[in-house]
């Protein structure tokens, strides 16, 4: 929380006209829990799955978007790989050097 990656995203989005997910704010809209509650009241294992499943909702409902996920994202299980798919492309970097990239 507070890297900025809402803001780079943001921008990212922007600057090559793509839809925008913050995937914090999504969970939290779509499941009715911030994401303080599913740490504290469910656990991170359950919140990591609530994840997953909900990323490959905007996945689905956005194929060619910007997502800004949290850092521990990427190490839960199936998401790394998921990632790592030509479909779908994904840099897990931190901003400076997604800026970079671009």
């Amino acid at each position: 929380m507070g890297s900025g990656k809402s803001t780079a995203g943001a921008e990212l989005a922007e600057v090559t006209n793509l839809a925008f997910v913050d995937l914090d704010d999504w969970i939290e809209e779509h499941s009715g829990l911030t994401i303080s509650q599913w740490f504290s009241e469910l656990g991170e294992d359950e919140f990591r799955l609530e994840e997953a499943y909900q990323l490959e909702q905007v996945i689905e409902l956005y194929p060619n978007a910007v997502i800004a996920t949290g850092g521990g994202t990427p190490c839960f299980r199936t998401i790394l790989p998921r990632c790592r798919m030509p479909e779908s492309p994904c840099t897990c970097s931190g901003h400076n050097r997604t800026c970079s990239r671009i």
